[in-house]
Protein backbone atom coordinates (compact mmCIF):
# COMPACT_ATOMS: atom_id res chain seq x y z
CA UNK A 1 0.00 0.00 0.00
CA UNK A 2 1.23 3.72 -0.89
CA UNK A 3 1.70 4.50 3.01
CA UNK A 4 2.50 8.19 2.62
CA UNK A 5 -0.95 8.55 0.68
CA UNK A 6 -2.99 8.00 3.99
CA UNK A 7 -3.90 11.33 6.00
CA UNK A 8 -2.67 11.27 9.60
CA UNK A 9 -6.25 9.85 10.80
CA UNK A 10 -5.84 7.04 8.82
CA UNK A 11 -1.86 6.54 9.58
CA UNK A 12 -2.43 6.67 13.54
CA UNK A 13 -5.47 3.98 13.12
CA UNK A 14 -3.09 2.26 11.04
CA UNK A 15 -0.48 2.34 13.92
CA UNK A 16 -2.81 1.44 16.61
CA UNK A 17 -4.29 -1.97 13.95
CA UNK A 18 0.03 -2.87 13.64
CA UNK A 19 -0.14 -2.89 17.87
CA UNK A 20 -3.06 -4.91 18.33
CA UNK A 21 -2.15 -7.35 15.91
CA UNK A 22 1.40 -7.34 16.08
CA UNK A 23 1.86 -11.24 17.03
CA UNK A 24 -0.38 -12.80 14.29
CA UNK A 25 0.42 -10.26 11.25
CA UNK A 26 2.96 -8.34 9.09
CA UNK A 27 2.58 -5.40 7.28
CA UNK A 28 4.82 -3.67 4.26
CA UNK A 29 4.24 -0.66 3.62
CA UNK A 30 5.43 1.15 0.71
CA UNK A 31 6.14 4.79 0.35
CA UNK A 32 7.55 7.11 -2.30
CA UNK A 33 8.58 9.95 0.27
CA UNK A 34 9.21 9.49 4.54
CA UNK A 35 8.67 12.75 5.11
CA UNK A 36 4.67 12.17 5.04
CA UNK A 37 4.76 9.36 7.52
CA UNK A 38 3.77 10.17 10.98
CA UNK A 39 6.95 9.28 13.51
CA UNK A 40 5.09 6.62 15.35
CA UNK A 41 4.45 4.65 12.73
CA UNK A 42 7.91 5.22 11.10
CA UNK A 43 9.41 4.17 14.55
CA UNK A 44 7.29 0.32 14.51
CA UNK A 45 8.87 -0.01 10.89
CA UNK A 46 11.97 -1.64 9.71
CA UNK A 47 13.10 1.31 6.91
CA UNK A 48 14.70 -0.85 3.59
CA UNK A 49 14.62 1.83 0.87
CA UNK A 50 14.92 0.73 -2.85
CA UNK A 51 16.60 2.04 -5.51
CA UNK A 52 14.91 3.38 -9.07
CA UNK A 53 15.31 0.89 -11.87
CA UNK A 54 18.63 1.69 -14.03
CA UNK A 55 17.59 2.64 -17.74
CA UNK A 56 19.07 -1.06 -18.55
CA UNK A 57 16.69 -2.47 -15.75
CA UNK A 58 13.83 -1.30 -17.17
CA UNK A 59 14.53 -1.91 -20.89
CA UNK A 60 15.16 -5.68 -19.82
CA UNK A 61 11.64 -5.53 -17.88
CA UNK A 62 9.77 -3.68 -20.93
CA UNK A 63 11.82 -6.07 -23.25
CA UNK A 64 10.43 -9.26 -21.46
CA UNK A 65 6.59 -7.87 -21.30
CA UNK A 66 7.10 -7.38 -24.72
CA UNK A 67 7.69 -11.09 -25.22
CA UNK A 68 5.28 -12.44 -23.21
CA UNK A 69 2.45 -10.69 -25.11
CA UNK A 70 3.96 -11.50 -28.33
CA UNK A 71 4.88 -7.60 -29.05
CA UNK A 72 7.29 -6.28 -31.31
CA UNK A 73 9.13 -3.05 -30.12
CA UNK A 74 11.53 -1.54 -32.34
CA UNK A 75 14.48 -0.90 -30.99
CA UNK A 76 13.87 3.20 -31.18
CA UNK A 77 11.27 3.08 -29.79
CA UNK A 78 12.12 1.26 -27.02
CA UNK A 79 14.59 3.52 -26.28
CA UNK A 80 11.88 6.63 -26.35
CA UNK A 81 10.19 4.57 -23.71
CA UNK A 82 12.75 4.20 -21.66
CA UNK A 83 14.48 7.67 -21.89
CA UNK A 84 11.17 9.45 -21.26
CA UNK A 85 10.31 7.38 -18.12
CA UNK A 86 12.86 8.79 -16.02
CA UNK A 87 13.50 6.00 -13.61
CA UNK A 88 9.85 5.21 -13.33
CA UNK A 89 8.76 1.90 -14.78
CA UNK A 90 5.12 1.86 -14.02
CA UNK A 91 5.46 4.85 -16.50
CA UNK A 92 7.50 2.61 -18.64
CA UNK A 93 4.79 0.29 -19.06
CA UNK A 94 2.18 2.49 -19.31
CA UNK A 95 4.26 4.22 -22.57
CA UNK A 96 4.25 0.70 -24.19
CA UNK A 97 1.09 0.03 -23.83
CA UNK A 98 0.09 3.85 -25.42
CA UNK A 99 2.19 2.74 -28.45
CA UNK A 100 0.87 -0.73 -28.39
CA UNK A 101 -2.72 1.08 -29.25
CA UNK A 102 -1.42 3.28 -31.44
CA UNK A 103 -1.59 0.28 -33.88
CA UNK A 104 0.40 -2.99 -35.01
CA UNK A 105 3.01 -3.41 -36.00
CA UNK A 106 4.89 -0.94 -34.42
CA UNK A 107 7.33 1.44 -36.85
CA UNK A 108 10.33 2.44 -36.33
CA UNK A 109 9.61 5.99 -36.23
CA UNK A 110 6.69 5.78 -33.44
CA UNK A 111 6.68 8.44 -31.46
CA UNK A 112 5.84 8.08 -27.86
CA UNK A 113 2.98 9.73 -26.65
CA UNK A 114 3.12 12.17 -23.95
CA UNK A 115 0.77 12.78 -20.93
CA UNK A 116 -1.70 15.49 -21.89
CA UNK A 117 -1.28 16.88 -18.42
CA UNK A 118 2.40 16.84 -18.66
CA UNK A 119 1.94 19.08 -22.10
CA UNK A 120 -0.22 21.05 -19.91
CA UNK A 121 1.72 21.42 -16.86
CA UNK A 122 4.95 22.99 -19.63
CA UNK A 123 2.75 25.08 -20.66
CA UNK A 124 1.91 26.65 -17.57
CA UNK A 125 5.34 26.98 -16.93
CA UNK A 126 6.15 28.44 -20.26
CA UNK A 127 3.01 31.00 -18.77
CA UNK A 128 4.74 31.89 -15.39
CA UNK A 129 8.30 32.36 -17.28
CA UNK A 130 6.77 34.58 -19.90
CA UNK A 131 4.85 37.31 -17.68
CA UNK A 132 4.56 37.67 -14.55
CA UNK A 133 1.99 39.54 -13.48
CA UNK A 134 -1.90 39.30 -11.45
CA UNK A 135 -3.17 37.97 -14.65
CA UNK A 136 -0.81 35.47 -14.94
CA UNK A 137 -1.42 34.22 -11.26
CA UNK A 138 -5.18 33.75 -12.16
CA UNK A 139 -4.56 32.00 -15.47
CA UNK A 140 -2.27 29.38 -13.56
CA UNK A 141 -4.57 29.21 -10.80
CA UNK A 142 -7.05 27.90 -13.00
CA UNK A 143 -5.27 25.48 -14.40
CA UNK A 144 -4.15 24.18 -11.07
CA UNK A 145 -7.65 23.91 -10.48
CA UNK A 146 -8.18 21.91 -13.84
CA UNK A 147 -5.29 19.66 -12.89
CA UNK A 148 -6.28 18.51 -9.43
CA UNK A 149 -9.94 18.27 -10.82
CA UNK A 150 -8.38 15.73 -13.11
CA UNK A 151 -6.62 14.08 -10.17
CA UNK A 152 -3.44 14.80 -11.32
CA UNK A 153 -1.63 14.95 -7.30
CA UNK A 154 -0.37 17.65 -5.38
CA UNK A 155 3.47 16.12 -4.96
CA UNK A 156 3.66 15.48 -8.48
CA UNK A 157 2.34 18.96 -9.95
CA UNK A 158 4.76 20.18 -8.07
CA UNK A 159 7.47 17.76 -9.20
CA UNK A 160 7.02 18.37 -12.95
CA UNK A 161 6.15 22.43 -12.57
CA UNK A 162 9.54 22.68 -10.45
CA UNK A 163 11.21 20.48 -13.14
CA UNK A 164 10.49 22.77 -16.10
CA UNK A 165 10.70 25.62 -14.30
CA UNK A 166 14.50 25.49 -13.53
CA UNK A 167 15.09 24.26 -17.10
CA UNK A 168 14.31 28.15 -17.91
CA UNK A 169 14.97 30.26 -15.22
CA UNK A 170 18.16 31.47 -14.94
CA UNK A 171 21.03 29.85 -12.85
CA UNK A 172 21.10 32.38 -9.81
CA UNK A 173 17.51 31.68 -9.58
CA UNK A 174 17.78 28.14 -9.41
CA UNK A 175 18.74 27.51 -5.69
CA UNK A 176 16.09 29.60 -3.94
CA UNK A 177 13.10 28.48 -6.66
CA UNK A 178 14.14 24.42 -5.29
CA UNK A 179 14.38 25.88 -1.99
CA UNK A 180 10.62 27.46 -2.36
CA UNK A 181 9.32 24.12 -3.83
CA UNK A 182 10.62 22.14 -1.11
CA UNK A 183 9.20 24.81 1.23
CA UNK A 184 5.35 24.74 0.30
CA UNK A 185 5.60 20.97 -0.81
CA UNK A 186 6.04 20.56 3.08
CA UNK A 187 3.33 22.60 4.10
CA UNK A 188 1.21 20.70 1.85
CA UNK A 189 1.82 17.89 3.59
CA UNK A 190 0.70 19.24 6.67
CA UNK A 191 -2.49 21.31 5.38
CA UNK A 192 -5.61 20.20 3.70
CA UNK A 193 -6.18 22.22 0.36
CA UNK A 194 -3.45 22.27 -2.35
CA UNK A 195 -4.19 24.72 -4.27
CA UNK A 196 -3.53 27.22 -1.87
CA UNK A 197 0.08 26.09 -1.51
CA UNK A 198 0.38 25.18 -5.00
CA UNK A 199 -0.39 29.23 -5.84
CA UNK A 200 1.78 30.34 -3.04
CA UNK A 201 4.95 29.07 -4.79
CA UNK A 202 3.50 30.30 -8.10
CA UNK A 203 4.09 33.51 -6.36
CA UNK A 204 7.43 33.07 -4.77
CA UNK A 205 8.53 31.75 -8.58
CA UNK A 206 7.56 34.66 -10.24
CA UNK A 207 8.53 37.21 -7.55
CA UNK A 208 12.35 34.87 -7.49
CA UNK A 209 12.19 35.07 -11.41
CA UNK A 210 11.62 39.06 -11.60
CA UNK A 211 14.42 39.83 -9.63
CA UNK A 212 16.88 37.57 -10.78
CA UNK A 213 16.42 39.18 -14.31
CA UNK A 214 15.74 42.47 -12.90
CA UNK A 215 19.67 41.86 -11.48
CA UNK A 216 20.76 40.83 -14.88
CA UNK A 217 19.59 43.59 -16.65
CA UNK A 218 20.83 46.11 -14.04
CA UNK A 219 24.95 44.23 -14.66
CA UNK A 220 24.29 44.14 -18.20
Amino acid sequence: MEADQLTRDAQHALRRTMEKYTMSCRLILCSESLSRIIEPLRSRCMVVRVAAPTDEEIRDVCMSVAEKVRLTVPDPVLEQIVTKSRGNLRRALLSMEAVKRKGVPIKDNEQVPEPEWEIYLRETADMMIKKQSNETVLAVRERLYELLSRCIQPKVIFAYLLHYLIKRCPPSAILETVEMAALYEHRLTRGQKAIIHLEAFVVAFMDIYLSAVSSKAMEK
